[in-house]
């Protein structure tokens, strides 16, 4: 009998978890929306709508209207992997923990309704 596989994380920083718009904007003017399925201090992993490849360098904006220049590190079909071009501050890190906190409030107190 086999048991659940265990799996070391290996990150060096926590993720938290997400599931939330945003936009990424490719070559300045392209746009595609995105969901942003965790995040850390300096990357993200993203939800895409369609199956288009993205391009290695892009800007990701975010519904604070904070934009991030990120780096493409892996793209598997409608995920991908990115990571920001500089570590987020912490008052980005509070400002997207905020709106994270705000927007999975909202949700919860739609499904009670």
């Amino acid at each position: 009998m086999h048991g659940p596989s265990i799996v070391a994380e290996r990150r060096s920083v926590p993720r938290h978890s997400a599931k939330e718009r945003a936009i990424a904007i490719l070559d300045g003017s392209v746009m595609r929306g995105c969901v942003v399925k965790d995040f850390s201090e300096r990357g993200a992993r993203l939800g895409l709508g369609a199956l288009n490849k993205l391009p290695l360098r892009f800007e990701l904006l975010f519904p604070t209207g904070q934009r991030m220049r990120v780096t493409l590190i892996w793209q598997r079909e409608l995920m991908a992997g990115v990571s920001f071009d500089r570590p987020l501050t912490i008052l980005e890190r509070l400002a997207v923990w905020n709106w994270l906190r705000r927007s999975q409030a909202e949700a919860s107190s739609r499904a009670i309704q």
